[in-house]
């Protein structure tokens, strides 16, 4: 049973996919009942119309989104001449000194400010390192991290198990 919604999950979410999951990796059923409820907790059950009607069947829904989508996003009549003046504007080029220093490696600078922007009790990620992590063991971990980080990004390489 627990395999069944598993699988199912897998197939139907769109934040699990293939390439993100570690070899054999499946699922968890804390997982699966997590998705399962957030999915259902995002269905439209119905809407309102514009004339006051309330739309509770799936063609219904549908229809009156496309609808209020083709009133809002209707054509709009644009000036010929500013529209080729808009074309034959210049497109801005980053100076070679931008560009150069954007393929420096990331300095410990750069590292302090991203940390610091972090969000306190959250986690960016699956592996659960929050902030207040990083704060307890930054003397320790911020040499490395620097290190890995540099080298995905100088190297324009990231192994499955860091996508992960």
């Amino acid at each position: 049973m627990v395999r069944l919604h598993a699988e199912r999950a897998n197939k139907t979410l769109l934040d699990t996919k293939e390439q993100d999951l570690l070899e054999g990796e499946e699922p968890s059923l804390f997982q699966v009942l997590r998705i399962l409820k957030q999915r259902e907790s995002r269905n439209i059950r119905q809407v309102t119309d514009e004339h006051g009607n309330t739309l509770s069947t799936f063609r219904d829904i549908a229809a009156n989104f496309v609808t209020q989508l083709t009133h809002k996003y209707q054509h709009i009549p644009v000036n010929e001449t500013a529209l080729a003046t808009l074309q034959n504007f210049p497109h801005p080029v980053c100076q070679m000194a931008h560009a150069e220093q954007l393929q420096q490696p990331i300095t410990n600078d750069e590292l302090l400010a991203a940390w610091r922007a972090g969000a306190r009790r959250k986690s960016p990620g699956i592996d659960g390192l929050s902030l207040e992590f990083y704060t307890a063991t930054w003397e320790t971990v911020r040499s490395e991290l620097l290190l890995v980080l540099n080298h995905m990004f100088l190297d324009k390489h990231i192994s499955r198990k860091q996508k992960h």
